[in-house]
C-alpha cells in the first residue's frame, strides 16, 4: 500500500533549513536587453556564528543581448558572498559569454565553457537561467512596445524558428505550430491558450462573424 505524501510546504514548514532564491530581471535598452540575474542561498535558522553562515552564496550575473542577433555583447559576474576566498578567481572566465548566441546551442556552449571544474556551478546555473529568460524578455519587450502604441500584438517574425523543438508543445507537428497555422495569436482564447480543437472553433466563429468571408479560413 502506497502511503499518501504529506507536503509540509503546503503549511507552516518547520524547520526550514535552506532557501535558494534566483531572480532574473529583464530591462529594455533600445536595441539591447539587459538581464540581471541574482542567486541567494540562505539558512533561515542560522545565527551569526561563523560556522552557521546565514548567507552562503550571493551572486550576480549581468549580460547585454542584442535583440536582432540574440548575441551577448557584454557580461559582468560578481560574487557578493562566497564560501572560499578563491571562489572569485574564476569570475574573469565569464567574459567568454561575450560573443555567444543565446539561441540554439547556448546551453551546450555553457556546459563546455563553464561546466564542472571549468567554472562555478552556481554561475553555470545562472548562465542557463539567463539564457532561457531572454526569449520571454524579448516577447515581453515587444508586447510592452505594442501596448504603448495601442498596437495588436503578435509573436516576432522569427518566433517559429526560435521556438521550434524547444519543448513538447512547440515540436514539429505539435499543437503550438498547429495553432499558429490556424491564425492563432497570443490573447486568442485567453491565458493559457486553449487546446487546438477550441482554437479551431474560436477562429472559425471569428471568420463567420467577420465582415467578409475568407475562403482560406480554418475549417
Amino acid at each position: 500500500m502506497v502511503r499518501p505524501v504529506t507536503w509540509l510546504s503546503d503549511g507552516e514548514s518547520e524547520p526550514l533549513v535552506h532557501r535558494r532564491s534566483i531572480s532574473v530581471d529583464v530591462i529594455d535598452d533600445g536595441p539591447f536587453l539587459e538581464l540581471d540575474c541574482r542567486l541567494l542561498d540562505e539558512r533561515p535558522w542560522a545565527d551569526d556564528a561563523p560556522e552557521n553562515q546565514p548567507v552562503v552564496h550571493h551572486m550576480r550575473l549581468r549580460i547585454k543581448v542584442e535583440k536582432a542577433s540574440l548575441v551577448i555583447t557584454a557580461a559582468d559576474a560578481q560574487m557578493l558572498m562566497h564560501p572560499q576566498a578563491e571562489c572569485i578567481n574564476i569570475l574573469g572566465e565569464y567574459q567568454q559569454l561575450v560573443g555567444l548566441s543565446v539561441a540554439r546551442g547556448y546551453n551546450k556552449n555553457i556546459q563546455e565553457l563553464f561546466g564542472r571544474e571549468r567554472g562555478c556551478s552556481h554561475l553555470e546555473f545562472m548562465c542557463k537561467a539567463i539564457g532561457s529568460a531572454v526569449l520571454q524578455g524579448l516577447y515581453s519587450s515587444g508586447r510592452y512596445e505594442d501596448s504603448q502604441l495601442g498596437k495588436e500584438f503578435d509573436l516576432p517574425e522569427n518566433a517559429d524558428v526560435v521556438l521550434r523543438n524547444t519543448c513538447h508543445v512547440w515540436t514539429d507537428g505539435g499543437p503550438g505550430f498547429a495553432k499558429r497555422a490556424l491564425g492563432w495569436k497570443p490573447g486568442i482564447g485567453g491565458w493559457p491558450a486553449p487546446e487546438l480543437v477550441e482554437i479551431r472553433r474560436l477562429l472559425g466563429e471569428v471568420t463567420r462573424d467577420g465582415d467578409s468571408e475568407n475562403e482560406n479560413a480554418p475549417q
